[in-house]
């Protein structure tokens, strides 16, 4: 997402989820990679003879504990195996890659920056980690009112047909808006991106950039800026929605990027900008209708902790935020603010993301990383992948009714198949809605959430011709269902 994302539903962890113990083994550096009493590893270079304040990672993407890729925002990317780590020269690239997002150990999404005549461009690009091939997409700078304001600010991934694109530009490009920014999208189908399109942002944009993107699955992304403006995307196009009172997401500047992990779209936290995160300083949690504040600790040895420079959030009660420190969210509250990168120069993270509440990966800006597994950790390969991760049971009166069965598909196309079943029978508990998630590898990857009222979900963006595993179980605010599935083809 997440995507992505993001990892847990009411019932298991909605978007995608990796849940491995896993601690990570670098062949380029002779480490002891016991984990510290906070759960991180000890920090290693990444690349031989690649470290130093001019070696700074901004941008790290994992799909799974065995594949995770680093920009440092030029042309080169370094990829994960599980094991050991590989410079990647992309070859005849023209540009710089700025972010990446990863949803299969295969694919990355990533955004370009092409400053050279005759283009005045800004872009996405794809790698493939299987063939080693990238394809890269340019955009015109139709939506800019200068040369310093990017059309395509961002780029998250749900799926490896499922990836967004989205950018903020002025209004002179387009007579349908009239507000005076206009924001620009693309979306990848699993072959190609699409042109760029434009919709119009809310009158209070302020042209800060919409840095903060992601989408747990195809049928809902979410957008925010520097300040507090908000946009969803339901499937078919993107639009304002409430923003935070009282609060930003940045410091008001297009130079502040603001960060931003969806769980599904009734869970997203976001980075908080208010006084370095002194007082009520925190994170934004937005539960589907609102946002408000959770507070960080900040102890003495961190005056100044700042807005997040990068968020990760796998379930509803786990995230990971850093800035030079890192601050972990569980079942409700951040921990103390930790220090896992100290020890060498330029010991301040960047960048997190996170597969599982066991398995996190961040970089810093001296050409670092480090992994987070949880209280204790193991050797690689000691560990057992438990089956998809979901909430310990509570009892047995709180569990929803699984749907009616059987799931059927009700339509199917080359692109889509419309899933529908019945309504959860028995009770109490009566349940508040269903979930619907794909299931890849034997991991759940939420694609939405629907209310109880509701019997069918169409998804969309689908391959041709490939087969697909879908799972829709009950939930409530507690618990949920184990769920009833079933197999279909696209045409």
């Amino acid at each position: 997402m997440g995507h992505l994302p993001f990892c847990a539903t009411g019932r298991r962890q909605l978007g995608r989820c990796f849940a491995v113990v896993f601690v990570l083994m670098f062949g380029v550096a002779d480490v002891a990679q016991a984990a510290a009493s906070n759960g991180w590893s000890a920090p290693v270079p990444v690349a031989p003879d690649y470290t130093g304040s001019a070696n700074s990672f901004g941008s790290v993407s994992c799909a799974s504990s065995s594949f995770c890729a680093v920009t440092d925002g030029t042309s080169d990317l370094f990829t994960f195996n599980g094991s050991d780590w590989s410079t990647i020269t992309l070859d005849g690239f023209s540009g710089d890659v700025d972010s990446l997002s990863c949803p299969t150990d295969s694919l990355c999404a990533g955004l370009t920056d092409e400053r050279q005549e005759p283009c005045d461009c800004s872009g996405v690009m794809t790698y493939n980690a299987t063939s080693g091939s990238w394809t890269q997409q340019t955009f015109e700078s139709d939506y800019e009112g200068s040369s310093s304001q990017d059309d395509i600010d961002a780029v998250s991934c749900a799926s490896a047909s499922f990836c967004m694109a989205i950018g903020e530009g002025l209004t002179n490009a387009t007579a349908t808006c009239s507000t005076e920014y206009t924001g620009v999208y693309s979306i990848y189908n699993g072959t190609q991106w699409s042109a760029a399109v434009p919709f119009c942002e809310s009158a209070s944009a302020a042209g800060n950039g919409l840095y903060g993107l992601s989408c747990p699955s195809s049928a809902f992304c979410m957008a925010i800026d520097g300040g507090d403006d908000v946009y969803t995307y339901n499937g078919s196009g993107w639009a304002p929605a409430p923003g935070p009172s009282g609060a930003t997401f940045g410091d008001g500047t297009s130079g502040d990027r603001a960060v931003l992990s969806c769980v599904f779209s009734m869970f997203c936290v976001a980075s908080q900008e208010e006084n370095g995160f002194t007082g009520t300083g925190g994170a934004l949690f937005y539960n589907g209708s609102g946002w408000s504040s959770v507070p960080i600790p900040n102890p003495a040895d961190y005056p100044d902790l700042g807005t997040f420079s990068g968020l990760s959030c796998t379930t509803t009660s786990f995230c990971v935020g850093v800035n030079g420190y890192a601050a972990t969210y569980q079942n409700g509250a951040w921990a103390d603010p930790q220090a896992p990168d100290s020890g060498h120069p330029g010991d301040a993270l960047s960048s997190v993301t996170c597969t599982s509440s066991s398995f996190c990966m961040a970089v810093d800006d001296a050409g670092y990383a480090l992994t987070y597994s949880g209280a204790s950790s193991s050797p690689p390969g000691s560990g057992t992948p438990p089956s998809s991760p979901k909430p310990k049971p509570k009892p047995t009166s709180t569990v929803p009714h699984n749907p009616s069965g059987p799931l059927r598909a009700k339509r199917i196309t080359s692109t889509s198949i419309t899933l529908s079943w019945g309504a959860a029978k028995g009770g109490p508990p009566a349940p508040t809605g269903y979930g619907v998630a794909e299931v890849v590898q034997g991991n759940e990857r939420t694609i939405a959430t629907v209310s109880a009222r509701k019997h069918q979900f169409t998804i969309r963006h689908l391959r041709p011709h490939h087969r697909y595993r879908f799972v829709v179980w009950s939930f409530t605010a507690d618990n949920s269902s184990d769920g009833i599935s079933g197999t279909w083809k696209t045409t």
